[in-house]
């Protein structure tokens, strides 16, 4: 069996915006083919209060939950599986958020804290709707610590994850997607 993975990814978006446009960015795949999907969203809800894409903590469970009952409702043969939002390194956040502003901003929109809180909530409800989850904040603190020296930094710029990170996160999501196949569909990966 072959499948061809879609990035549907939007850069800055949070899940305010993913609920809203979600009949849209559906609107155009052959649903019956979707065999699985992805859910990655959270790290740009949990910015500070007053940022442009904050989402509150309750607000984004809500989003979380009625997105992940759109995609069910939606792709009735697709497996949704959520990945928490990825642990953050406040101190090289600090360095490259002042960095690509030139100063004017110092990196304290976001925090390791809320991270984890949001990717906790994420979690949470994912639980509740009986799907895979990916907790990225915990994997990337007890799994990963010790494989190599590269991923003592998960980090490229203390946000973004870096190509090992990706690797990882990639082999955990492949190991869930095999999880979710069931007859007559498996999954194979070149």
């Amino acid at each position: 069996t072959t499948a061809d993975v879609i990035n549907r990814g939007y850069s800055g978006y949070n899940s305010a915006m993913l609920r809203a446009d979600l009949p849209a960015i559906l609107g155009p795949l052959r649903r019956q083919d979707v065999r699985a999907v992805t859910l990655f969203i959270g790290a740009n809800d949990c910015v500070a209060e007053g940022e442009s894409t904050h989402v509150s903590l309750a607000e984004y469970r809500a989003n979380m939950a009625a997105i992940l009952e759109a995609l069910s409702a939606a792709l009735p043969n697709a497996k949704v599986i959520v990945i928490g939002p990825a642990p953050l390194d406040e101190g090289q956040w600090k360095e490259t958020a002042t960095k690509l502003t030139a100063g004017r901003k110092k990196g304290a929109e976001r925090s390791a804290a809320r991270h984890a809180e949001y990717s906790k909530a994420a979690g949470e409800v994912a639980a509740a709707a009986k799907a895979p989850f990916i907790d990225l904040v915990y994997k990337l603190k007890y799994e990963m610590a010790n494989a190599m020296m590269e991923l003592q930094n998960p980090h490229r710029d203390g946000l973004h994850l870096t190509k090992a990170v990706n690797i990882f996160l990639y082999r955990n999501l492949k190991t869930k997607v095999g999880e979710c196949a069931a007859p007559p569909y498996s999954v194979s990966w070149a």
